[in-house]
């Protein structure tokens, strides 16, 4: 199973996401390891960065007690890296 999957349909890519360099929609990434917690998390996620951001929303609210809130969501958009492809 491939770890990064090249872009299907340019013009579909191009509709629904930010396109990098190569042409391709640029995945997201929410490390919990950069951040401190008290449980010492160790959870990624990657994905579109509306996957991600919801994900990682979830992720805050369940394991680290946020309260889901829009001011909680820009700091976690705030937080998301471009994933590297590998390869």
């Amino acid at each position: 199973m491939a770890l990064w999957t090249p872009c299907v349909s340019r013009s579909y890519v191009e509709s629904h996401y930010h396109i990098g360099e190569r042409g391709c929609a640029l995945r997201k990434v929410a490390d919990c390891r950069e951040f401190p917690s008290e449980n010492n998390c160790s959870l990624t996620i990657s994905g579109t960065e509306q996957e991600v951001l919801e994900a990682a929303t979830q992720h805050a609210v369940s394991a680290h007690g946020h309260d889901n809130s829009p001011e909680l969501r820009e700091q976690i958009r705030g937080m998301l890296k471009d994933e590297v492809p590998v390869g």
